[in-house]
């Protein structure tokens, strides 16, 4: 046995790096209860909802600007006011992977539940029925489809099943038509018998051949069903003005939640202004009673009680600020390197790795990871993850992002002769020949992953 000295770095976490980490990685609405948390376990922090002459914006060119909350609010106001292309809900049950998911859509702020529950107001039901009807509006889908069965509502309630079966009838002649579905089929058949439809094959179409529709085997359709091509086409015309999904516009609880932006984005004349949402949460202030104890008082355990108290408030002053600091320069790197995405919008975004965003703030690639978790930016265009700005290159071209690629792909395919439509190759030929290089199998993977049937299933006779 022997006794050896041995030299060893090791990288030890204070709890002042921990929560430098964990500010910077804190959402606004996050980092807005985590203050308010703090405030009540330490005496000495006061908040205040006024932010003083600190608050600023920055410029394109990393200038700052200092200016008076009021004149923030304005602006953000501003832009919380117009369209609707400013407001976006997230779907959380998407691929995240995949940048075309983070599209704007119009929803309703009304719940489906609420907007269904407001058409049987005049209804009389018993109190039993009453929580039927609840249960049931409650089982539907983001789609609009029931998704309990009959059976096992009726086992939950203790009743019989004709109950339940007259209250899923009441509901099914509700508006939008196709709600309380069983499946696809079911809600498309709903909307058929609504409308009064009296063509024969659009039922058989529904019940049996949907797969042979949405692959448009017009042809080998109509040999089936023993009838002309213009008939099939005239049944598939009527199916396509339904509506497969009648619970889609409106706020979904359980899948859709709203964004509050982190950051702010807002083209003017000659540049754009970076907005980091400070305004959401209060300013930190040192107490000025509990300052002057602490300059009086002569007991050392209560001066070195308060010394603490103040020295965590400045430290969460500090993380705050640094926290604005990160985003703020993010932001600013963003907005340069993706400036074609904030002039023309989704389908310019330029192939960046975090590894770029790092290299240009400055910062370790895991200080970035933290700086875009969980956060979003708002722009004329919409409200973005910030890592939807970090997009891949087509593996065949590295100055080509897989955003403008499958722009330029869908273009190719709105603008094609839908008698005579394009092939997976043809679409890379024509692609190649605008400067994409991109092979015939990255053509078909992009075409599925942005739901685009096939040549066969575009074609129309």
């Amino acid at each position: 046995m022997s006794l050896s000295l041995e030299l060893r770095q090791k990288q030890v976490l204070s709890q002042r790096m921990l929560q430098t980490l964990n500010v910077l990685q804190m959402s606004t609405q996050e980092l807005e209860s985590f203050i308010e948390e703090a405030a009540l376990e330490n005496p000495v922090i006061e908040l205040s909802h006024q932010h003083d002459d600190s608050d600023y914006s920055m410029d394109e060119n990393g200038g700052k600007t200092t200016e008076k909350q009021l004149e923030i609010s304005r602006k953000l106001e501003w832009l919380e006011s117009t369209d609707f292309q400013n407001r976006v809900y997230y779907e959380e049950d998407r691929d995240s992977e995949d940048p075309d998911n983070y599209v704007n859509r119009q929803y309703s702020e009304e719940s489906l539940a609420d907007y269904l529950k407001a058409q049987l107001l005049f209804k009389t039901y018993t109190q039993l029925e009453e929580g039927i009807v609840e249960y049931i509006l409650n089982s539907l889908d983001n789609k609009g489809y029931l998704v309990e069965d009959a059976d096992s509502i009726a086992a939950w309630f203790q009743t019989d099943i004709e109950t339940v079966n007259k209250i899923i009838d009441d509901v099914r002649a509700l508006d939008p038509a196709g709600v309380c579905a069983r499946d696809l089929s079911d809600c498309l058949k709903i909307q058929l018998e609504r409308m009064g439809s009296t063509n024969e094959l659009a039922p058989q179409i529904i019940e049996n051949h949907l797969p042979d529709m949405a692959k448009n085997h017009t042809d080998s359709l109509a040999r089936k069903l023993g009838c002309s091509t213009a008939e099939i086409s005239e049944a598939f015309d009527i199916i396509r003005s339904l509506n497969p999904k009648p619970g889609s516009y409106f706020r979904c609880r359980e899948h859709l939640r709203y964004i509050t932006p982190d950051i702010y984005i807002i083209k003017t004349e000659s540049s754009f202004e970076i907005l980091v949402n400070e305004y959401r949460f209060p300013a930190i202030n040192i107490s000025v009673e509990y300052k002057s104890l602490l300059e009086d008082t002569t007991d050392k355990e209560v001066k070195s009680y308060l010394r603490s108290k103040v020295s965590e408030a400045e430290a969460l002053k500090r993380n705050i600020f640094q926290r604005s600091e990160t985003l703020s320069k993010v932001a600013k790197e963003l907005v340069i390197w993706q400036k074609d995405f904030f002039l023309y919008g989704p389908g310019h975004l330029k192939p960046m790795k975090l590894r770029d965003l790092a290299d240009r703030v400055g910062v370790h690639e895991s200080t970035i990871s933290r700086a875009l978790n969980g956060k979003y930016l708002q722009c004329f265009w919409g409200i973005f993850p910030l890592n939807y700005y970090l997009v891949s290159a087509i593996k065949d071209d590295e100055e080509i992002s897989t955003d403008s690629a499958k722009t330029l792909l869908r273009e190719l395919i709105n603008h094609e002769d839908k008698k005579k439509p394009y092939s997976d190759q043809k679409l890379a030929d024509l692609l190649t020949e605008r400067g994409v290089k991109i092979s015939r199998r990255t053509v078909n993977k992009y075409r599925v992953l942005m739901e685009i049937p096939d040549k066969s299933g575009r074609k129309i006779p």
